[in-house]
């Protein structure tokens, strides 16, 4: 009898003690690693296909992967005060879709026309999924490149934070080379609320 009341009172123990460091750790871990367990949210991000078949391929053109921007409403709503930031980087940044389009190859002559076109493409999705198109492209516009960086968006993601809906743009970028192409390699994000277009974050690899 002595044998087996210790047994339940070592039982009982390590339950708790396992209770406990659960809680510790679900509590401690935003602090510690600067990241929100609430951003542990299962957005699936499937690789483009046709990228994927080609991947020995060291140049992929845009027109190829153009019908594979990826434009949806996604279950991400945030609360206020939340690292928004740090959340899309995590969620957003380095996903197979994105890195499908590692390989996409523009020069300085060719950009121009290549976003435009892969920017209508985007708002037209939107507009085909019943999201709110015109703002989508307000934001777009407003994150056009300037000088000679090739920044080209190829995801975008209709969410809420904070009880707004916003709008998160994943765009692959490279600096332009005055001749010759270049691999759009690196990847930025950003948030905008979609009312009104209000920058709330932006983060880039370099």
């Amino acid at each position: 009898m002595v044998f087996v009341n210790s047994t339940k009172r070592w039982y009982i123990a390590a339950t708790v003690a396992l209770v406990v460091v659960a809680g510790v750790t679900v509590f401690a871990w935003p602090i510690v690693t600067g990241r929100s367990t609430r951003f542990e949210r299962k957005i699936n991000f499937a690789p483009v296909p046709l990228a994927a078949a080609q991947a020995i391929r060291a140049d992929i053109a845009p027109d190829d992967l153009i019908d594979f921007v990826d434009v949806r409403r996604v279950d991400f709503a945030l609360r206020r005060g939340s690292d928004l930031t740090g959340g899309v980087w995590n969620t957003f940044a380095n996903n197979p879709h994105e890195r499908s389009f590692g390989n996409v190859v523009v020069t300085k002559d060719s950009f121009r026309r290549t976003l435009a076109a892969y920017q209508a493409r985007l708002v037209g999705k939107a507009s085909a999924l019943g999201l709110p198109s015109q703002t989508l492209k307000a934001c777009l516009d407003s994150i056009a490149p300037r000088d000679s960086l090739a920044v080209l968006p190829v995801g975008a993601y209709f969410a809420k934070y904070a009880g707004d809906e916003i709008w998160i743009l994943v765009c692959k970028w490279e600096r332009l080379a005055p001749q010759g192409p270049v691999h759009l390699s690196h990847v930025r994000t950003w948030a905008f609320r979609a009312a009104d277009q209000e920058l709330l974050s932006f983060q880039t690899c370099m």
